[in-house]
């Protein structure tokens, strides 16, 4: 099995040794220029579709290398760090519940309609519509982490943006991003809502955030988002 960085390594010598750049690869299997550069720094595991355009693309069998490659479908995330993404699922699932059953017994802490929330997504359109990815970090803790649908789970602020600013350029934009449930306890809230966008196709989805409050002022601290269809695949 060949794990991230010796998967990218073995991806950039094969380029080369065709004699292609990164752009001449990209434009052949319909990929982002930022995406390659990720894999070949072993930043991230890609999935196995985007393995099979790589590696036809370099005239490489996939299935010979399949073999001897850590594929992102069971085993891409190795035991420990997949015992990580599963227990911050788990820990966020159950303080979700947690936050529910407290709000629902006291009374209060439900909130479906709060200023800093709406003012929060509305800057996040407003950011990533714009091209201001960079801006983007005013809503997220340094140490962030997100799970994103197709995706593996991506730790930090810079790694997040680094997400979107390729969702950028593969030409997603948002229409809409709000909350429809939140639940608001002392320092820390989670929120469950909706977002609707485009590419070449209208795209929709779901969120599930936990925000921290820092000095008054709410930031993302972790984040899971889904939707039914895979913006840099296609499928």
């Amino acid at each position: 099995m060949i794990p991230q960085p010796e998967l990218g390594q073995k991806i950039a010598d094969t380029r080369k040794a065709k004699g292609l750049t990164q752009e001449e690869l990209v434009a052949q299997c319909h990929l982002n220029v930022r995406t390659l550069q990720r894999i070949e720094a072993g930043e991230v595991t890609p999935r196995s579709q985007t393995l099979k355009l790589i590696f036809e693309a370099l005239e490489v069998p996939f299935e010979t290398v399949a073999e001897d490659t850590v594929l992102p479908k069971e085993t891409s995330l190795g035991k420990p760090v997949l015992i990580l993404a599963v227990a911050a699922v788990v820990v966020f699932a159950i303080s979700f519940l947690i936050f529910k059953l407290n709000a629902q017994q006291s009374g209060g802490g439900i909130v479906v309609s709060e200023p800093q929330f709406t003012t929060a997504n509305a800057q996040f359109i407003h950011f990533f519509n714009a091209g201001e990815i960079d801006s983007l970090r005013t809503l997220f803790m340094e140490n962030a982490c997100m799970m994103p649908v197709n995706h593996t789970e991506i730790h930090g602020r810079q790694a997040i943006l680094n997400y979107y600013q390729e969702l950028y350029n593969f030409g997603l934009r948002f229409t809409e991003s709000k909350s429809t449930y939140i639940i608001v306890s002392d320092s820390v809230a989670v929120d469950r809502g909706v977002w609707k966008g485009y590419s070449s196709i209208p795209l929709s989805g779901t969120h599930l955030r936990q925000w921290h409050l820092i000095d008054g002022t709410w930031y993302i601290e972790n984040q899971m988002t889904n939707t039914d269809f895979d913006i840099v695949t296609g499928n």
